[in-house]
């Protein structure tokens, strides 16, 4: 079993490759960030929004990708873990700077 020591190393602040890099300009600028609350990280295919069987996450990439021109706000889409103890559910959508929820 990993101590919270050993998890530390493999994945948190003190991995030996923290701070080697700078991270500013490393994340393309935008201006709203929606987020697509779907099923569960063990469920997801590697490109989730590129899956067939999984077709509300392919819609929603698709959506925003042909009306990309339309829209006036450079707009970042995050497919995360829906979490019914959280209060999110498949499907929700989550859209900021707006405090925007769809159920």
């Amino acid at each position: 079993m990993a101590t919270a020591d050993d998890l530390s190393t493999d994945s948190g602040f003190t991995r030996p490759e923290m701070y080697t890099e700078k991270l500013a300009g490393t994340v393309d600028a935008y201006d709203r960030h929606v987020f697509l609350y779907y099923k569960n990280h063990l469920s997801w295919p590697p490109r989730v929004e590129a899956s067939d069987d999984d077709p509300l996450p392919k819609l929603v990439a698709a959506t925003f990708k042909a009306r990309k021109n339309d829209l006036a706000l450079k707009t970042k889409i995050t497919v995360c873990e829906a979490s019914e103890e959280a209060g999110f559910a498949d499907g929700d959508v989550l859209i900021f700077p707006e405090m925007i929820k769809y159920r």
